[in-house]
């Protein structure tokens, strides 16, 4: 009996020894554990956001906001799990929180301007945009950035502080936009007939809006050519096909009746007729 006591005695002197190692484990664990759980839950809110057709530019904030309130939440059981009191750790955090914020100004500058963005809403998840100097496709608006993804497929990362504080030109908000493009003819070509075979080409392409009329008038007097601009609306999303056909068919159409697209050039005018004798 004494032996037992002895023993049993051993063994709870090694397991107050060995607290630390098993809260340790124990923390780590619930971490790892914790990690991959809020991993699965912000997936699964998108998953939700996305099947009941909720606004695709705030499902990524909202993941992201979500995930990083969870984490924190799961730092501070996994610290009381370890033995660590959580009153002081919630003041650590506080301190440590005040100190990263007055260093990070700007960072938390994007993070305010992210709720801006989308409580103001001037751009959208799919909107076309031209913002600090950058154009693409709004792909995310995240809690510190927006991607963009240009024409080229780049990925342009903006961040939220430099979307706010620019002017921001977006160009698919509309359901209708207006394709501008300039033709310089020659001099000596007859301005109604290249008007007229440009306003055919327009009538011919079942994607022109009748609505506003398509117009071709004359804009300037190059150095080189008179320049005429075709101007006609398209939807949003046939802009890009419909100008890049247009142009085209023009062109074709210039050849085929003799219509010059003159290329800029100079004419030298020598005194008297004659070039000057060397020496």
């Amino acid at each position: 009996m004494e032996d037992f006591g002895a023993k049993f005695s051993q063994f709870n002197e090694f397991m107050q020894e060995s607290s630390w190692a098993t809260k340790l484990v124990a923390g780590i664990g619930i971490l790892i554990l914790g990690w991959i759980v809020i991993n699965l839950l912000v997936r699964g809110l998108k998953k939700v956001l996305r099947s009941r057709e909720f606004d695709p530019s705030l499902i990524p904030f909202l993941g992201n906001l979500l995930k990083w309130a969870l984490r924190v939440v799961l730092i501070i059981v996994v610290a009381g799990t370890m033995g660590i009191e959580t009153a002081s750790l919630a003041a650590v955090i506080a301190a440590a929180g005040l100190a990263i914020g007055l260093a990070l100004q700007g960072t938390l500058g994007h993070f305010a301007s992210g709720v801006l963005i989308l409580m103001t809403r001037p751009i959208n998840v799919g909107d076309f945009v031209e913002v600090d100097g950058k154009e693409g496709i709004v792909r995310e608006i995240q809690i510190f950035q927006t991607i963009l993804e240009t024409l080229q497929g780049n990925t342009i990362y903006v961040p939220n502080g430099n979307v706010i504080s620019n002017p921001i030109t977006n160009v698919t908000e509309k359901p209708t936009r207006r394709i501008d493009f300039d033709f310089g003819i020659g001099y000596g070509d007859d301005i109604q007939k290249a008007r007229g075979i440009i306003l055919r080409v327009l009538q011919q392409d079942e994607r022109i809006l009748d609505d506003p009329e398509p117009l071709v008038p004359v804009v300037s007097l190059g150095d080189s050519s008179v320049n005429l601009q075709m101007r006609a609306w398209v939807k949003s999303e046939d802009y890009w096909a419909t100008r890049f056909d247009l142009i085209e068919r023009v062109k074709t159409l210039f050849d085929e009746n003799d219509i010059e697209i003159p290329y800029p050039h100079s004419q030298l005018v020598i005194a008297g007729g004659k070039l000057p004798a060397d020496g």
